[in-house]
């Protein structure tokens, strides 16, 4: 994605973001799952607040009917580890330092935790004056800079991760065995 198809992604968000009345928001941005915080305005402050974090998992749920349901999904359980570690892996190859945080011990959600990756600059208030609107875009520009390396590493992640996918899928193909039909009792 070029930059300035990101400022202009990341400019209507922010905009969609300042007129929802939320306390947490989630967005994409290239396929990026951005989980927004909203924060109060107070007129002694800046008009732009929050907090963002990319989202890199939610806790799975699974209904376990079945075996071959439960296969199903630990089969895109492994898909979505595999992803993930292309992911961190195409981070590490652009030097980007990073953390993840955890919520939930395990069974919440997983953030990117992106070392000087601000928050999206998000108005607080409907009506910025002309000074706080070119404020507001060299923000937007600054964000779209810091999180442009992180797009590119995902998109790098998702053109390696098709390829693995179509060889994993013929593996599975060829070698996992069909469902048993089964009759329930009782």
């Amino acid at each position: 994605m070029e930059l300035e198809e990101i400022v202009d992604a990341v400019k209507e968000i922010c905009l969609r973001l300042r007129d929802i009345k939320c306390p947490v928001m989630e967005v994409e941005l290239a396929g990026l799952t951005i989980e927004y915080w909203q924060s109060e305005y107070y007129e002694d402050e800046e008009p732009f607040g929050g907090v963002s974090m990319i989202v890199l998992l939610y806790a799975a749920y699974h209904c376990r009917e079945c075996f071959a349901c439960s296969a199903e999904f630990g089969a895109h359980l492994y898909e979505t580890q595999v992803k993930l570690n292309m992911f961190l892996e195409e981070l590490k190859k652009q030097n980007i330092k990073f953390s993840l945080w955890e919520e939930g011990n395990g069974a919440g959600t997983l953030y990117l935790d992106v070392e000087d990756l601000p928050p999206l600059p998000v108005p607080l208030k409907k009506e910025l004056t002309p000074k706080e609107w070119n404020k507001f875009e060299k923000l937007v520009q600054q964000y779209a800079k810091q999180i442009k390396p992180i797009i590119d590493a995902w998109e790098a992640a998702q053109k390696r991760f098709k390829q693995w996918k179509k060889a994993f899928n013929q593996f599975r193909k060829t070698y996992e065995p069909k469902p048993v039909k089964v009759e329930r009792a009782g």
